[in-house]
Order: structure tokens, then C-alpha cells, then sequence
């Protein structure tokens, strides 16, 4: 199969890397920001229509990130007939059925496993499951920053000192915004819920709390009570509602999330015949997310579906979390904090008093 790519960034040249060793499918032209298109290098273009236009390709691989211009770019990369593969959470998110619907009328696949939880392969699970089974609840780390953040606090460290960790090792980007702000965890929650329920979930109908004013002496008080502060993003079924949110939340220290540290990410399905099943595995960096790529660019060559989704279920999403000062648990229970942030509802000892 001939590829086109489209970015060459850190997940880009994951892409490239895996598929070049791999020898089955060939990668024969690469969009590049123009200052970057080196002299006299075929393989690279400054011009998106020699990889979205081009008889010679016959997938595309869109790993750009944002809104614009990649979700027009795989639109007219589909109505050109290419089959199109994305790790891109925010146009996925943005423009789930449309994007859908485009590739049915034109007869190609549209596959994006990457776009949540970097490597770990559980999107296609999760549309499985959602086909024969009802799904109760999802439960999922989905975002590197605030995970690796929240570790390092549990290993001692303040909420600043951890970040810049965070940036040093390569888990934060420069501007952590959409990280810390729950934005990230948003998008990949809004695409889980709607696979998982059948309805198209947007982001906005998703409450996000972000990841500011925890202390360490909060995370450490949450220990000594036989809890880990860990930051999640929720879907759980009541009726024909699905609750959604982003946020903050004690996780008991004998569950699994607990120990899923530093820059891993994890997502717990739970099924009316399934049952629980968890996945595990790192959600960040170049070679995890670049695998699911490549698993989809793979599933597709050997004439295997592309993610489905029909909206068919008459499902509400519902962000049922006030807003206001509380806390969270891993079991849904919500503590108010008498109208106190968390770091000083810990300063005034109330962490304790909630806990036990």
C-alpha cells in the first residue's frame, strides 16, 4: 500500500520509522512545513494536494494535530478516494459523524485507534463491545501531562516542580494549557462516549474540571487516608443518560488506576455481559502512538473495517457534576468543601475529616 503522509513530527517520524523497517507498506510522499522541505528530496512537499490529490497513494496519514487545516485535509483526501488514518483527538472530536459520513460515501475506511491512549489498543474493543453489549461506565487516564504531574507529586514533589519535570522529560508540552485545563482529556472522553452509547458526543457537553491548586500536602493527606488523586475522565449510564465529566478524582489505592504512574494511561470498560475489562499501556511519545497508527494502516490493507460509528441509540449526554467546590471519588460520591479550594480544604485538615 503507498502512503502519504501528512506532518512529519514526533509522531510523523514514528511513522515513517516503523513503516520504512517494515518494508510492507512504502511511504512516498510527506507534507512538511515549506521551510523544512529539504532541496532536491523528493519524498517531501510543501504542497498538500501532492499527497491529498495523488493517483499514486492510496492512504493517507494524517498526524498534524488541530482543527484546521487537517480536518479538511482528510475530508478531501476521502472524497478523493483515499482511505485515511489519524491520531488528530481534536478533529475527531470537533467532526466525528461528518467525517464518518464521508468516508461511507465514498467508499474508503477512516480509522483513528491513536487518537486516544497513544498505544493502547482498546477503540476497537470498545466499538465491539458497544455492538452487542451495553457499557455501564468508562473510566480512563487518558492524558500524559496530568498523569506524570500527579505521580511525582505523590513522590514528594509541589505541583510547580512536578510540571517542569513534566516538561523536562518530554510528558508536557510548553504550554501545558490543554492538558491541565482537562481540554485534552475532553476530546478523547467525547470520542470514547460516542462510540460507546451511539450517540455523538460533544465536547462541550463534557463538565471539565482542570488540574489546578492541588498541593502536595493534599496528595500526601489522600495517602495517608488509603487514596491516590488521579485524573480522570468519566462516562457512566443511568437510564437514557450518560454522565460525562473531566476531572480530579480519589482513586482507592487497591484499584487498579492507582498504579498506573508517570506518563501510562489506562481505560476500564464495564459491560452489562463483559463485564470489567482494563488496558493498560504508555499514552504518550513517539513509537506507542505511531504503533496504533501503523495497526490501523495494517487492519485496513488486510480489508478489515475502519471504526464505525452510527448514531442509533436514543442516549443523552448529560454533565449531571455541578459546578463548585467538591470532591470527587472513584465510586461517583461527590463531598462538598463548604465553598474552599482543595488545597485549602487540606490546609484546614478537612481532607482528613472527609476521608475517614
Amino acid at each position: 500500500m503507498k502512503i502519504g503522509l501528512l506532518g512529519y513530527g514526533t509522531v510523523g517520524r514514528g511513522v515513517y520509522d516503523i513503516l520504512k523497517e517494515g518494508g510492507a507498506h512504502e511511504v512516498v510522499k510527506i507534507l512538511r512545513r515549506k521551510q523544512n522541505v529539504p532541496e532536491g528530496d523528493g519524498l517531501f512537499t510543501a504542497d498538500p494536494n501532492e499527497v491529498l490529490l495523488s493517483d499514486d497513494i492510496d492512504l493517507v496519514v494524517e498526524v498534524m494535530g488541530g482543527d484546521e487545516p487537517a480536518f479538511t485535509y482528510m475530508k478531501t483526501a476521502m472524497q478523493a478516494g483515499k482511505h485515511v488514518v489519524t491520531a488528530n483527538k481534536q478533529a475527531v472530536a470537533e467532526h466525528l459523524p461528518e467525517l464518518h459520513e464521508i468516508a461511507r460515501k465514498n467508499g474508503v475506511k477512516f480509522a483513528y485507534e491513536a487518537s486516544c491512549g497513544g498505544g493502547i489498543p482498546f477503540l476497537k474493543a470498545l466499538c465491539s463491545i458497544a455492538e452487542f453489549d451495553t457499557i455501564h461506565r468508562v473510566n480512563a487516564i487518558v492524558n500524559g501531562t496530568t498523569n506524570y504531574v500527579l505521580t511525582e507529586m505523590g513522590r514528594g514533589q509541589t505541583f510547580d516542580g512536578a510540571l517542569e519535570s513534566a516538561k523536562l522529560n518530554g510528558f508536557a508540552e510548553a504550554d501545558p494549557s490543554a492538558d491541565l485545563s482537562g481540554a485534552d482529556s475532553v476530546r478523547k472522553l467525547a470520542i470514547m462516549a460516542s462510540l460507546a452509547y451511539h450517540t455523538y458526543v460533544e465536547p462541550s457537553n463534557i463538565y471539565a474540571r482542570g488540574l489546578y491548586g492541588v498541593s502536595k500536602e493534599f496528595t500526601s493527606a489522600l495517602a495517608q487516608n488509603g487514596y491516590v488523586l488521579k485524573y480522570m475522565a468519566q462516562a457512566a449510564l443511568y437510564g437514557d443518560e450518560v454522565s460525562l465529566s473531566v476531572q480530579p478524582v480519589a482513586v482507592p489505592s487497591d484499584s487498579p488506576f492507582a498504579s498506573v504512574n508517570d506518563e501510562f494511561n489506562a481505560v476500564e470498560i464495564s459491560a452489562e455481559r463483559n463485564g470489567r475489562l482494563f488496558f493498560s499501556g504508555k499514552g504518550a511519545g513517539r513509537y506507542p502512538t505511531a504503533s496504533a497508527v501503523v495497526s490501523d494502516i495494517v487492519d485496513i490493507s488486510r480489508g478489515a473495517d475502519g471504526m464505525e460509528f452510527t448514531a442509533k441509540k436514543g442516549v443523552t449526554p448529560s454533565k449531571t457534576v455541578e459546578k463548585g467546590d467538591y470532591f470527587v471519588f472513584m465510586d461517583g460520591s461527590c463531598v462538598k468543601t463548604c465553598g474552599v479550594s482543595c488545597a485549602e480544604a487540606c490546609a484546614r485538615g478537612f481532607a482528613a475529616k472527609i476521608l475517614k
